[in-house]
């Protein structure tokens, strides 16, 4: 439970995102106000169960990620798509690093720092609701985190008040595509993305068990038979603290296949009268 003051706070957080979702000094927020010490506790011993989990545990790393250098790699490797996924969508990394630090246990600052990874490695985007959906991932991947439900609910209430980019039902199909994906793939936390930016996306993500089911942008990945990928919008995201996610998020129709009827003959011109 909550103490009243982490409660206040959380709700506080909430109300906030209801009114901009997306906010992120109000998701850094909501964060800590969840992140009790019994809370992390628990996910500790849940992810002991796991062994690459329970290695990175006993030997924290931190990823000093040099996104000049990764630009350099070759073409499809992971290293230059999460390059490339910087330079697209506009994110400042060390937004999310900077967070890091403030924090004074290892899984939320491991957290921080790979959130934009698994934002490339999942294939999913960056707008409002492809991050409801990372967050669905990251609750299928971690039950015992607290913050992923409560943003999550904050999307899909403002969704139903009314928001111009998405509805509710958008939501719940993020969170339907987010716990598919999460469930069936590897346990992604204590992965050191380190040792993993010089090899094809295509194989990191064949390794890991992720099937790409975005609402984004499927990045370098073959579409999957059941859906196409979705173009998000043109917004610039976290490129300060309090930079909007992007706003655009609504599926475009599918394409319109040729039609294989032959086209109709032109109508004869009616002569014009005398």
């Amino acid at each position: 439970m909550l103490s009243p003051f982490r409660l206040a706070a959380a709700g506080w957080h909430g109300l906030r995102l209801t009114l901009k979702p997306g906010h992120l000094p109000s998701i850094f927020g909501l964060v800590t106000a969840t992140n009790t010490p019994a809370q992390l506790a628990a996910m500790r011993a849940d992810l002991q169960a796991h062994p690459r989990a329970a290695r990175a545990l006993a030997a924290p790393f931190h990823l000093n990620v040099d996104v000049a250098a990764l630009a350099r790699l070759p073409e499809g490797t992971l290293g230059r798509e999460f390059a490339d996924f910087v330079a697209r969508e506009g994110v400042e990394p060390r937004v999310l690093t900077d967070q890091a630090l403030g924090e004074s246990d290892w899984i939320p600052v491991h957290l921080y720092e790979v959130h934009d990874i698994w934002h490339v490695v999942t294939g999913i985007g960056t707008d409002v609701v492809s991050e409801v959906q990372i967050l669905a991932f990251m609750l299928a991947q971690l039950p015992k985190t607290r913050m992923a439900p409560l943003a999550m609910g904050v999307a899909l209430i403002r969704g139903a008040l009314g928001h111009p980019d998405y509805e509710p039902a958008d939501v719940l199909d993020a969170m339907a595509r987010g716990r598919e994906q999460g469930v069936n793939a590897d346990l992604l936390f204590g992965v050191n993305w380190a040792e993993h930016w010089k090899r094809p996306l295509t194989e990191v993500r064949r390794d890991l068990g992720i099937r790409v089911l975005s609402v984004g942008i499927d990045m370098t990945s073959p579409v999957t038979p059941d859906r196409e990928p979705d173009p998000v919008g043109t917004g610039a995201r976290r490129n300060s603290p309090t930079a909007s996610p992007r706003s655009s998020c609504s599926a475009p129709s599918p394409s319109s296949a040729p039609s294989s009827s032959p086209p109709a003959p032109p109508t004869p011109a009616t002569p014009a009268s005398a």
